[in-house]
């Protein structure tokens, strides 16, 4: 009864493992702004709606955003800008900028979707062209489905993992 048992984890770890593949491979598409084949789990849609979900958690988690009601509109206006005069104004994310708080952290991020963060740490050493450098390789990160790409990837392993797991324990 022992070996039947072996078999019958082995069968279904090897599926698990197989459907990783699978869903790997159909959730294939090309990236319509940088032409790269990529693996997206989720949609345009879902990339916005998991950015808003995340925007407020990630800006506390770097001290807030910054006071200084002049500074953000200096990023808000680099960053509308560098939308409006690139493809990203007709991508459908929807791209808000946010200055935090955080005087320590020289970082720039994007989360999926659109929210694109700089920290006061390294905004206070840029000048305008600098600035905008900055913010138009995180909307290049949006616009490249970065963070979809990395999500996608992860499900792909722990997939993978839980597949050989199964398989594996006896």
């Amino acid at each position: 009864m022992r070996g039947n048992n072996v078999k019958i984890r082995l069968l279904i770890g090897l599926a698990i493992v197989v459907f990783a593949f699978l869903k790997k491979y159909a959730n294939r598409e090309t990236n319509q702004y940088t032409g790269r084949s990529q693996t997206i789990g989720m949609t345009t849609d879902e990339e916005i709606a998991l950015g808003f979900q995340n925007r407020d958690a990630m800006a506390h988690q770097y001290g807030g955003l910054y006071p200084d009601p002049g500074a953000q509109a200096r990023v808000d206006m680099i960053g509308k800008k560098l939308v409006d005069m690139s493809m990203a104004k007709e991508s459908g994310y929807r791209f808000e900028f946010h200055l935090l708080a955080d005087n320590r952290s020289i970082n720039a991020f994007a989360l999926p979707g659109g929210q694109i963060f700089i920290t006061n740490a390294l905004y206070s050493k840029l000048n305008d062209s600098q600035l905008a450098g900055v913010l138009g390789h995180e909307i290049g990160h949006v616009l490249g489905r970065h963070s979809a790409e990395r999500i996608a990837e992860s499900d792909f392993w722990q997939t993978v993992t839980t597949g050989a797991s199964v398989g594996a324990d006896m």
